[in-house]
């Protein structure tokens, strides 16, 4: 099972959310972008003008939004697949392998030490009382 999977056919509902949401959210991030960065205010004010019109659209009509919806969810899955196991793979090898190995250097949690005078390495059994079956927690 993938971490992220592609939705090819999203609903009305998730286009809606996408048209009155992300896309009005994304296209002022790049306006502002466009103003900070490139001293371009025509131009973000442009952006800003088509962005609003298909949004109003794509809350009106879903359908409208699609083509938008699918090329951003290609051009963008590639990003997250592989930032998702990059990701994975710098916790797991980078944060959770030297915790253990640390504890295994200095804590058996289990125990396991070899005892050459033991006679046995049973740890023994003592039942609960009855009262503790009531009181778990």
């Amino acid at each position: 099972m993938p971490l992220l999977e592609l939705n090819a056919a999203p609903s009305s509902k998730e286009l809606r959310w996408f048209a009155g949401l992300w896309w009005p959210l994304m296209c002022a991030l790049a306006g502002l972008s466009l103003i900070r960065k490139l001293h371009l205010p025509q131009a973000a004010l442009g952006l800003w003008v088509v962005a609003g019109i298909l949004a109003v659209a794509g809350l009106i009509a879903p359908p409208i939004i699609r083509p938008v919806y699918g090329a951003l969810l290609r051009l963008t899955y590639p990003i997250g697949f592989a930032l998702s196991y990059v990701l994975l793979f710098v916790v797991y090898f980078f944060i959770f392998t030297p915790i253990g190995a640390l504890v295994r250097c200095f804590h058996d949690p289990m125990t396991r030490k070899l005892d050459r005078a033991a006679a046995s390495y049973w740890s023994g059994y003592q039942p609960d009382p009855r009262e503790r079956y009531f009181r778990q927690f």
